[in-house]
């Protein structure tokens, strides 16, 4: 599922700013106290924390209490928290056990040791890890979340809802835990409870696009196909809209009669994605009338680039840039006009800038396109090759790296690299697509016929999945006529 990340900033943020502001300054009697990067901690949390925007000042605090207490727990849980956002959970767990080494009972820092290993897809280690927190708080709403985590990973959805029982046990379900809930309902077959939680978790955050597209994915099995072509049809207008959420528009449409426009989004859920960089979409809503709000702006800038009008665009950008300067995200779409104004040495720079403090998959994929356009082959393999070990499960890096791979006719680190991540949970048509045709070039048929399989069952409309699957079973049952000659 394509989870793309949002670039709006709440109409809220000034206050949110202020309030941070505030918090700061209540928190300056503390820098002389016995603890001061604890004190600083605090102050990079109010600064940050992602709420106020303010990214950058935050990393410096969680580097000012690292330099004043290597060795201090709470900083060393803010610098991995820090850590895991901009490099991905593998390279944030040593932050983690060295505070660990420090404080072991302390359950808040454990439980975000448990989530970063299930990050990491290490979920024995998870588990232990929780039943450690259990052991030091019987009731940790936390823990039994997590708990419920690891028990749906296994298939275990009455044990997970039963945990999950534990946890809202208190009210107030968190976001994870209202996702869960009704990824839960949704396998059990009660689609309708599954749209009720899906649609309060949207209602609570209106610009994730993930819970957007399970919601439209649940509403299409309790049979609301307008409601789904209400909420998606607009995301799928997009030029990079994913071929899953594509293909829930055409589903709907073929759930309502009308197959014409199903086919239009059906058919351009197996082409291949597009390499062309759009700026990111934003939230509905008109998000005030300052022209300098993000969601405002943002949706401007769009307007902009795609009537060609760089110059105009490239001004608001600035602007916007200079409004909230602390703010990778605004950084981010700085880099996104800079790319497409074609300025592809200050997008590389721009985006370069926000994986500091923030790192996803399609960030990668816009500095992997800057690196490539400008030349540097060797970094771009470098980029995906590292992104991939600290994210093994990053389905679109190991897709890239892999066709890297092959262009080159290294068709062994190719496999690898698919194996790797498919073994991680990428059960991704793409991947095991790709995984059949590695396995063709090197000619094992047995495990290319295996991968194709799997990809066709996973997409069974994508023709150039089916190709794949026609040129195994072809080479399949050549194998054993050429084993007898």
């Amino acid at each position: 599922m394509d989870c793309r990340p949002n670039f709006a900033i709440s109409a809220a943020l000034a206050l949110l700013a202020l309030l941070a502001l505030l918090a700061l300054l209540a928190l300056a009697p503390a820098l002389a106290a016995d603890r001061p990067s604890q004190a600083s901690v605090e102050a990079g949390r109010a600064r940050a924390s992602y709420r106020a925007g303010d990214h950058f000042a935050a990393l410096a605090q969680a580097r000012v209490a690292l330099a004043l207490d290597p060795g201090d727990p709470v900083a060393l849980r803010f610098e991995a928290q820090l850590v895991r956002d901009a490099e991905g959970p593998v390279a944030a767990l040593p932050l983690f056990e060295k505070a660990l080494a420090r404080a072991p009972d302390d359950v808040e820092l454990l439980g975000d040791y448990a989530a970063t290993l299930g990050e990491a897809g290490r979920n024995r280690d998870m588990l232990g890890a929780v039943r450690r927190m259990t052991e030091l708080r019987p009731d940790d709403r936390h823990a039994y979340f997590l708990q419920a985590v690891l028990s749906a990973r296994a298939g275990d959805d009455v044990l997970a809802r039963r945990l999950l029982w534990r946890t809202a046990a208190a009210g107030n379900p968190t976001p994870a835990a209202m996702w869960l809930d009704a990824v839960i309902e949704l396998r059990s077959g009660s689609p309708a409870q599954a749209v009720e939680r899906l649609d309060a978790l949207v209602r609570r955050q209106p610009d994730n696009l993930a819970a957007q597209t399970l919601l439209g994915r649940a509403l299409l099995a309790n049979g609301e196909g307008n409601e789904v072509i209400a909420r998606l049809q607009p995301l799928a207008e997009w030029g990079d809209a994913s071929p899953y959420l594509l293909t829930l528009v055409g589903r709907a449409y073929e759930e309502l009669g009308r197959r014409a426009e199903a086919a239009t989004y059906l058919d351009r859920a197996v082409q291949p994605l597009p390499t062309e960089v759009e700026a990111m979409p934003v939230g509905d809503g008109d998000g005030g009338g300052d022209p300098l709000d993000p969601p405002v702006a943002v949706r401007k800038l769009r307007e902009l680039t795609g009537n060609g009008a760089m110059g105009e665009a490239s001004v608001l950008a600035e602007r916007l840039a200079q409004r909230y300067p602390g703010s990778a995200d605004v950084v981010r779409v700085v880099g996104d006009v800079h790319l497409l104004a074609g300025r592809t040495a200050a997008a590389l720079a721009s985006y370069r800038r926000a994986a500091t403090i923030r790192t996803d998959a399609l960030l990668v994929q816009r500095m992997a396109a800057t690196e490539r356009a400008l030349g540097n082959a060797p970094q771009v393999r470098a980029l995906l090759a590292q992104r991939l070990r600290v994210n093994p499960r990053e389905r679109a890096s190991a897709v890239l790296l892999a066709r890297l791979d092959a262009e080159r006719g290294d068709w062994r680190a190719a496999v690898s690299v698919l194996t790797y991540t498919v073994q991680a949970g990428g059960q991704d048509p793409r991947l095991l697509a790709d995984l059949a045709q590695a396995h063709l070039a090197l000619g094992d048929s047995k495990r290319a016929l295996a991968a194709a399989r799997a990809a066709h069952g996973l997409q069974r409309g994508n023709g150039s999945v089916a190709g794949i699957l026609a040129r195994s079973l072809a080479s399949a049952a050549r194998a054993p006529a050429l084993a007898t000659r």
